[in-house]
């Protein structure tokens, strides 16, 4: 398939990832690929598959990748990092996360101005901890591509609340999706989202203030009356240690 240009795989269904490995290990591909004019990559289904799919193909001419996976409680891509740096040309600056009732999509921008992603990154599952957990293993395997991101956003679209033991993320899940944007300039924060990223900001016993995006400069959220101070003490200790941040408070 020498023109190919688009390329989408998809599976209707989740597979479990133990039940993938074992078809991968009794039936192997062997076969390599060039795909000298593929712009355009698509994938869904178990983490394993395209795990087993990406080292057989070079495609030098890649300009968009999309995913999405099943939810699993575990991801493991190292073959995604290779692929993605194969080509060169997914750098990126701007990142936005949706955290929403089927899942959580983070699309990446090669610049603030940009309209269409060069990565978009969906998993499909309901809970917001969940959600996160399963992002921050992703990113944290992808963290490489991430050190020219300047600009975060957290955004949250819901129409119904999942239960609520399942919106009480942990801290250290949020400092482990954020720990991969180091070069983050400028962070937003959708309303839903301020509790739970203002804690996961403040530093705890014997953590340095500027452990977590020790680039920032401009810190973006929404309140409504109970969290307008929430970042109060993050921001004190950014200022203590000589890195004051501006805030803009979007009250709704």
């Amino acid at each position: 398939m020498p023109h190919l240009e688009t390329l989408r795989l998809t599976f209707h269904s989740p597979v479990p990832n133990r039940d993938v490995a074992i078809q991968l290990f009794d039936n192997p591909i062997t076969v390599h690929v060039t795909l000298l004019n593929l712009r355009w990559f698509a994938f869904r289904g178990a983490s394993t598959y395209l795990e087993a799919l990406l080292p057989r193909m070079t495609t030098p001419s890649l300009e968009k990748i999309q995913i999405w996976f099943f939810h699993q409680l575990n991801y493991s891509i190292p073959n995604l990092l290779q692929f993605m740096g194969a080509p060169g040309n997914f750098r990126v600056s701007k990142a936005t996360f949706e955290f929403n009732n089927t899942g959580v999509i983070v699309r990446m921008y090669p610049r603030e101005s940009a309209m269409a992603s060069t990565l978009y990154v969906h998993v499909l599952c309901r809970h917001l901890d969940w959600q996160v957990s399963s992002m921050a293993q992703i990113f944290n395997t992808l963290t490489p591509t991430l050190s020219e991101v300047e600009r975060l956003s957290l955004d949250y679209v819901a129409y119904s609340l999942s239960g609520e033991e399942h919106n009480n993320v942990d801290r250290t899940q949020w400092r482990e999706l954020l720990r991969p944007f180091g070069n983050v300039k400028t962070l937003q924060v959708a309303y839903e989202l301020v509790k739970g990223i203002s804690g996961s900001l403040q530093p705890g016993d014997g953590e340095p203030p500027i452990e977590l995006l020790p680039e920032l400069k401009e810190l973006r959220y929404s309140t409504r009356g109970d969290t307008g101070n929430a970042f109060k003490a993050f921001i004190n200790a950014r200022k203590n240690e000589d890195h004051p941040i501006t805030i803009t408070v979007d009250d709704r």
